[in-house]
């Protein structure tokens, strides 16, 4: 039940703009027609879409002191589209019936964006110093086991979601904190042959 309750304090400080970003999923190419293109005599208006390919997408956590490192292993990776939702892949991890109410519509938002574009790759990334599992664990009195549980999940979050996209390939990477203001991000396997 704690478990339930930090989760859902969380979510509801972060879900309206981390729904937003999904929505928009920084990165997607913009389209703007030429302006002769844009009217028809009747007043209605044809725009052409860009050409949904299978490009690669990188998933992880809303954490704002992050995002410089997200970015830099986004392009190590070559990963074209980031998405940033709350609890990165902690929301895969967790079961609907586990997963609170209030991260429900991020979950099947930023399973509907990865739908749409049939990713080629998707990246899932976690890291120690997360808010959402330092937390949980300070909640549940249990600080020395967040890495041991992050790493679980996110291992557990890669089946689940090779299990929906069985045409992509599913990547992890794990960070590790080095000091305060570094950290370094190593793949793992999914059977936790690392």
């Amino acid at each position: 039940m704690r478990f339930k309750l930090v989760i859902a304090l969380v979510v509801i400080a972060s879900l309206i703009g981390a729904v937003a970003a999904l929505v928009t999923a920084q990165g997607l190419r913009e389209h703007t027609p030429d302006p002769t293109e844009l009217g028809e005599p009747d007043g209605t208006v044809i725009a052409d879409l860009p050409e949904i390919d299978r490009a690669d997408f990188i998933v992880h956590s809303t954490e704002d002191r992050f995002e410089d490192a997200y970015k830099k292993l986004g392009t190590y990776l070559k990963a074209t589209y980031p998405l940033s939702v709350p609890g990165g892949p902690l929301l895969f991890a967790l079961a609907d019936v586990d997963l609170p109410e209030e991260m429900q519509p991020a979950k099947r938002t930023t399973v509907e964006v990865l739908k749409r574009y049939s990713p080629r790759r998707i990246i899932l990334v976690s890291h120690q110093g997360d808010v959402w599992y330092d937390s949980i664990a300070a909640w549940n009195d249990n600080l020395a086991g967040v890495s041991e549980r992050q790493i679980a999940d996110l291992r557990k979050a890669g089946r689940v979601v090779k299990e929906w996209f069985p045409d992509s390939e599913v990547v992890l990477y794990y960070g590790r904190l080095e000091n305060a203001n570094k950290v370094r991000f190593s793949p793992l396997k999914a059977d936790g042959a690392d």
